[in-house]
């Protein structure tokens, strides 16, 4: 589900960038997602680089904005050459999710129940 809503959201993204046959670079986008690495950190015969991606939305003529971060994966290499990543779940985005639904759930069975 969240998939198709950043699929959309780049969609709209790649639309509103466009300016006649030029595209314009990301950063004057009003929405842009940004995968990110940490610095790595050398623990034992294991190299950690932890994963991020942000969420930015910038609101047209005015300063600032609304940035959204969320861990993704933790990237671990060995010196033998091999690389693991774990991915990491995000808990609190999903309760986040549950509560929105469940809020327009309510709001939607309130509103049939007044007519």
């Amino acid at each position: 589900m969240f998939h198709h809503i950043e699929s959309e959201l780049r969609a709209f993204v790649e639309l509103i960038s466009k300016k006649g046959d030029k595209k314009v670079e990301m950063t004057d986008s009003i929405v842009q997602f940004k995968t990110q690495s940490g610095k790595p950190i050398q623990v034992g015969n294991r190299t950690i680089t932890v994963r991020s991606r942000a969420l930015q939305v910038k609101f047209p003529g005015r300063s600032g904005g609304i940035i959204w971060n969320r861990p993704t994966s933790v990237l671990v290499q060995t010196t033998d050459g091999r690389e693991r990543t774990l991915l990491v779940r995000d808990t609190t985005r999903t309760v986040q999710m549950l509560v929105l639904g469940l809020v327009g759930l309510l709001s939607i069975l309130m509103l049939a129940r007044k007519n």
